[in-house]
C-alpha cells in the first residue's frame, strides 16, 4: 500500500518503473477505468516507451462523468465493497501481504477518484502516440459525449464505442471490443479503424451509434470501480 497519497500520476510513474524494468523496447498499453486514466499520464510523460496506445472507460475528472457518477463517488463508504462484492474483496485479501490495510486501501482509492481535475487538457494534447478511446455508449460512469471530448484532443486519436454496453465492455460484447483493439493494433497507420454511423457533430443519445472497423498498436494498466458497484456492469 505504501504511504503516499494515491493519485494517477503515481499509478503512472509505478507503470513506467515496472515497463523500464521489463522490457527495453517500445509497449503497447490498454488501460481500463483507473488504468485508462493512468495510461493517459504515462503516455503523456513517457512518449518514448509507448508505441500505441487502448484507453477504455477512462474520463478526464469528475466533469465527465455522470450525475449518478458523481454522487455514488462522492457518497462512497469502504464498507460499500464488501457489501456488494464480497467474493472480490476475499480474493484481494489472498493476494495482499498485508490484508489488514484493505480499508486503508479502499479509502486511499476513494479519495484520488473524487479529485475534480485526473487528466489536463494539454496533457491529453501532448500525446503523440496513436491511440484508440474505447468507451459503452450507455456506461454509467462516463458521458458519451465527453468520450467523444477526449477523441478529438487527441493528435492520433482513433474512437470505439460498443453499442448497447456499459462500463465494463469486454463483459458485455467481448467480440467486438477484441476485434476493435486488434484491428487497432494491425492496421496499418495510413488507415482509419473506426468510423461513427452517424456525425459526431449530432447529439449523443445511448444506442444511436455503431461502430464498425476500418483504419489508424499491449501491458496492462489498471482495475477498477466495476468491482465496487454491479450496477456499472451493465
Amino acid at each position: 500500500v505504501g504511504t503516499q497519497p494515491f493519485s494517477y500520476t503515481l499509478f503512472a510513474s509505478d507503470a513506467y518503473a515496472v515497463i523500464q524494468r521489463e522490457k527495453s523496447e517500445k509497449v503497447y498499453v490498454l488501460g481500463f477505468s483507473d488504468g485508462a486514466i493512468t495510461s493517459y499520464l504515462l503516455a503523456a510523460t513517457h512518449p518514448e516507451i509507448i508505441h500505441r496506445l487502448v484507453s477504455v472507460g477512462g474520463p478526464r475528472g469528475l466533469s465527465d462523468q455522470t450525475d449518478e457518477a458523481i454522487a455514488e463517488a462522492k457518497n462512497f463508504k469502504v464498507s460499500d465493497v464488501e457489501k456488494y462484492s464480497p467474493q472480490f474483496v476475499a480474493e484481494r485479501k489472498k493476494l495482499m501481504p498485508a490484508p489488514e490495510l484493505w480499508d486503508d486501501f479502499v479509502g486511499r482509492l476513494a479519495r484520488m477518484e473524487v479529485e475534480p481535475v485526473h487528466v489536463t487538457p494539454e496533457q491529453l494534447r501532448s500525446i503523440q502516440a496513436p491511440t484508440l478511446i474505447m468507451a459503452g455508449d450507455r456506461d454509467v460512469h462516463n458521458r458519451t459525449d465527453k468520450v467523444v471530448e477526449i477523441y478529438r484532443s487527441l493528435p492520433h486519436g482513433e474512437m470505439g464505442l460498443i453499442p448497447g454496453c456499459g462500463h465494463v465492455v469486454l463483459e458485455c460484447n467481448p467480440r467486438l471490443t477484441i476485434e476493435m483493439i486488434i484491428g487497432f493494433l494491425d492496421k496499418a497507420e495510413k488507415q482509419r479503424p473506426f468510423e461513427l454511423q452517424e456525425s459526431a457533430e449530432q447529439e449523443l443519445k445511448p444506442g444511436q451509434w455503431e461502430a464498425r472497423l476500418c483504419p489508424q498498436e499491449p501491458v496492462l494498466v489498471g482495475q477498477h470501480k466495476e468491482m465496487m458497484n454491479p450496477r456499472s456492469r451493465r
